[in-house]
């Protein structure tokens, strides 16, 4: 649908991927931040001021869309990815709860700030499954 190329609040140019020009969107709008001239990956913070980019970032806001994908909800799990290609060492991911072992979303080798960025998405996801919920009920 279109790349987006825009800035963080701190002037870090980033590219906003959005429907088909999306390679690799774990979120349910379908859009994928990048560094401009840079693939095979998706960002969530901004490497200059360490931002979340859905918040520092307008163009990366959430939008709520009828996208078909999990409607379950997520927990934080830190565990060693499936693929080798990663190395050994335990990853940050989102999983659903009901424990199927399919990572939602992959934030990185466990540290603070992969942490905190889960813990971020979690949040945000959760809470729209149960908007979701209350205006369907």
């Amino acid at each position: 649908m279109a790349v987006i190329q825009t800035k963080c609040s701190c002037g870090q140019p980033v590219e906003v991927r959005t429907g088909e020009d999306s390679n690799d969107s774990f979120r349910t709008d379908g859009k994928q931040a990048v560094y401009p001239g840079e693939t095979g990956y998706n960002i969530f913070r901004c490497r200059e001021c360490r931002q979340p980019l859905h918040e520092s970032c307008p163009d990366f806001c959430f939008e709520h869309t009828s996208a078909v994908g999990t409607r379950s909800r997520l927990v934080m799990t830190v565990r060693r990815p499936k693929s080798t290609a990663l190395g050994t060492e335990p990853w940050v991911m989102l999983e659903d709860e009901n424990a199927s072992g399919i990572a939602v979303a992959m934030f990185g080798p466990d540290n603070p700030a992969s942490r905190a960025d889960a813990s971020r998405m979690m949040q945000l996801w959760n809470a729209d499954i149960v908007d979701k919920a209350a205006h369907h009920s």
